[in-house]
C-alpha cells in the first residue's frame, strides 16, 4: 500500500512541476512578491529555527508585503506553514519555494504534456524542489496512519494531505489518489 502511495506522490509532484501557471500569475507580481518574501525570511531564519519561529518570521514578513497582498500572504503562512518549514530547512531557494506553493510557474519547457502512467514518470533529482514536495506529501501520510493501515485509511489520509497542496493543485492530487487506489 506504500508503494501505492509513493506512485501517487511521484505522479503528483510530476505533474505539479508541469502544470501551467494560473491566469494571476502571467503578470508576474504574486511571484515577484513571493520570492521577495522568501528573501527577507532567508536572511534572518537560523539554522536551528522551529517551525513556530519561522511562522512568527512568516507572518512578520507578510505585514510588510503591500496591504493588497498581506491578506493572501497571511492565510497562505496559515494553511501552508508546515510545507513552508520543510522547503525552507531544505534550504531550497525563493524560486523554488514558490514554485512549490504553485505561484511561480515551473521551469520545464514543456508545460503542456501531461502523465498518462507512472511508469512514464522519470525520478527527480533527489535534491529537487519535486522530492522534497514528494517526501513532506509521504511524511504526512505517514504521520496520520496507524501501524497496520487498511487501504481505506490509506486513501482518506492522502486526501487529507491533498487538502495541504496549493489549492490549485488539490484538485488533481486528488485524481491520482483515485486513479492509483489499490
Amino acid at each position: 500500500m506504500l508503494l501505492v502511495c509513493v506512485m501517487t506522490c511521484l505522479a503528483l509532484t510530476s505533474v505539479l512541476s508541469q502544470l501551467p501557471t494560473t491566469s494571476g500569475q502571467e503578470n508576474g507580481q504574486p511571484c515577484d512578491l513571493c520570492k521577495q518574501l522568501f528573501t527577507y525570511v532567508n536572511t534572518f531564519l537560523q539554522k536551528n529555527s522551529t517551525e513556530a519561529e519561522v511562522e512568527a518570521l512568516l507572518k512578520k514578513a507578510c505585514n510588510i508585503l503591500p496591504t493588497a497582498f498581506q491578506g493572501e500572504c497571511d492565510n497562505i503562512v496559515k494553511q501552508y506553514g508546515p510545507m513552508i518549514f520543510e522547503l525552507l530547512i531544505h534550504e531550497l531557494q525563493p524560486d523554488q519555494m514558490c514554485t512549490a506553493l504553485g505561484l511561480c510557474p515551473s521551469s520545464n519547457e514543456d508545460q503542456n504534456s501531461d502523465v498518462s502512467s507512472v511508469s512514464e514518470i522519470q525520478m527527480p533529482d533527489t535534491n529537487s524542489i519535486q522530492c522534497t514536495a514528494c517526501e513532506r506529501f509521504i511524511d504526512q501520510v505517514k504521520s496520520m496512519l496507524s501501524s497496520n493501515p487498511t487501504p481505506d485509511e490509506i486513501e482518506n489520509a492522502m486526501n487529507k494531505v491533498c487538502q495541504m497542496v496549493p489549492f490549485i493543485y488539490q484538485s488533481r492530487c486528488r485524481q491520482f489518489v483515485n486513479q492509483y487506489e489499490a
